[in-house]
């Protein structure tokens, strides 16, 4: 990759292990059924530096991160991507990425692309000034969730046996079973908002895949600089995690973590934040990195 982090060869070991090694069998898949995807995002802010990362092991564990400009969130975004497709192999994690603001926070990390690639670890979704980038992402994500679906039906009449979901597919296919490879999949989305229309939000537009994520291996974290209320509610029962950095308000932190913490961090102080897992309380924390981008 052609994006580094200070600091991100320690937060890379606490994930992967000091001599840890993908383990790959000769259809180009992990062995492991269940494989554990944590993706780190930085350190405890305080005197142990604990690593922090979020845990994508369990399917459908959609996230939320929230940064008003200067908090450091495209930095985070970056940080998580790039970690992502550095420390899982394509077999794996593949990692989607696309910026509805068209403002490039991913520019660099990949090739120009416009589809869902499943040969690459790392695609982005990137178009003309001139199409639709929303229906753009849009049709991909349904393409996407049409093919796992259709993965899943074609095993089942193969085998002749029920495959309901991605973690049954992928128990088979470690057991020996002839089938091609199912990784998981990240769908990070910066900016998300900016997909919304008068008629719907683009969350809506995705209740579908949001809703099966769990059962095809999806999981989707949606960026923003601002949060609206309509956004908010609609991804409320949605949420396995969230983050704040910085934010606008109070209210703003509040709806995403539970607590003003966020809106209190110093505007001198980009890449501090809290991550909230479930109903747990908001942990603080910072990213690896001696400065921070917007």
């Amino acid at each position: 990759m052609v994006f580094k982090i200070p600091g991100f060869g320690r937060l890379t070991r606490h994930v992967r292990g000091d001599t840890a090694q993908s383990t790959i069998d000769e259809r180009g898949g992990p062995i492991d059924p269940s494989p554990a995807l944590r993706i780190p995002i930085g350190y405890t802010d305080d005197d142990t530096r604990t690593p922090i990362d979020i845990d994508l092991t369990e399917p459908g564990t959609h996230g939320l991160l929230v940064g008003t400009d200067g908090s450091g969130r495209t930095h985070l975004l970056r940080t998580i991507v790039t970690a992502a497709t550095d420390i899982y192999t394509a077999a794996e994690l593949i990692v989607v990425a696309v910026d509805l603001s068209r403002h490039d926070d991913f520019a660099g990390l990949t090739d120009h692309t416009s589809t869902l690639e499943p040969s690459r670890a790392l695609t982005v979704i990137t178009t003309d000034p001139s199409h639709d980038l929303t229906h753009l992402f849009l049709r991909a994500v349904r393409f996407e969730v049409g093919g796992r679906s259709q993965q899943l039906r074609d095993a089942a009449r193969q085998l002749s046996r029920e495959i309901p979901d991605f973690a049954t597919y992928n128990a088979i296919r470690a057991s020996g079973q002839a089938l091609p490879a199912l990784p998981a999949l990240l769908v990070v989305v910066a900016e998300f908002q900016r997909g919304d229309t008068g008629e719907s939000t683009i969350i809506a537009e995705l209740d579908h895949a949001l809703a099966i994520g769990r059962s095809l291996g999806i999981d989707f974290l949606f960026a923003t600089s601002t949060l609206s209320g309509r956004a908010a509610t609609a991804l409320t029962s949605r949420l396995g995690y969230r983050i704040a950095l910085r934010t606008n308000t109070i209210q703003e932190s509040r709806t995403v973590i539970g607590a003003a913490d966020a809106s209190e961090i110093p505007d001198w102080q980009p890449g501090v934040g809290f991550l909230r897992v479930g109903d747990g309380p908001p942990v603080r924390f910072r990213t690896p990195t001696p400065e921070a981008t917007q």
